[in-house]
């Protein structure tokens, strides 16, 4: 249980087949265990202060709704750093098209 906590805690920047071994273990766990809707582990990008979860596709289509969404542009900044040039909110959503329609 060790090696799989440091597993999906690890920061996997540059190095996608690191998520192979995350993406086998949520297979395996969906799987195997019929009634787990999904898998709850730490977030890497806020440094374990928030949580990132897995969930199966019927899982989500049956039990999700949603209901806003937000669009960020980044510009390089130089330096290795990119700023937040711009930030837009979606409407609140009501129906059930798929549709975002953006404030601005």
């Amino acid at each position: 249980m060790q090696f799989l906590s440091r597993e999906f805690s690890q920061a996997m920047a540059g190095n996608s087949n690191h998520y192979k071994i995350t993406s086998a273990f949520t297979n395996y766990i969906f799987d195997s265990v019929k009634n787990a809707d999904g898998i709850l582990y730490p977030s890497t990008v806020v440094t374990h202060k928030g949580f990132n979860f897995a969930l199966k596709p019927e899982v989500a289509n049956k039990k999700l709704k949603f209901l806003v969404a937000n669009r960020r542009k980044m510009e390089y900044a130089g330096n290795k750093k990119y700023v937040e040039t711009e930030f837009i909110e979606s409407e609140f959503h009501q129906g059930n098209d798929n549709i975002i329609l953006w404030s601005k």
